[in-house]
């Protein structure tokens, strides 16, 4: 049986792959690269902001996306309640696949 974080982090990429609103989905990709990085940081990652969230993947992430346009981007959608954009998507896409092959 699969332990249950990661039946949690399955249950996500499930919500995360069926969403239909852009937001949600990339809220929902946000939250599943915020659980790849406390799964890979000493640091308590649900007390840091976003800006600390880059700086910490700086250290642990060694893929090809652009964390800090999708850093960006999160902040915008998040606390700027601009809508995200097909590329946001696409990033999210990208980045979501990349953490979880």
């Amino acid at each position: 049986a699969l332990s249950s974080a990661a039946s949690d982090v399955y249950k996500r990429q499930k919500r995360y792959r069926k969403a239909k609103d852009n937001n949600e989905k990339f809220r929902l990709g946000y939250r599943l690269y915020a659980m790849w990085l406390s799964k890979r940081s000493t640091e308590d990652i649900s007390t840091k902001t976003v800006e600390q969230h880059r700086i910490i993947s700086e250290k642990v992430y060694h893929g090809t996306n652009n964390i800090g346009a999708f850093s960006d981007s999160y902040s915008k959608i998040r606390y700027d309640d601009e809508p995200a954009t097909a590329d946001d998507i696409l990033l999210s896409d990208s980045l979501i696949n990349e953490l979880y092959k």
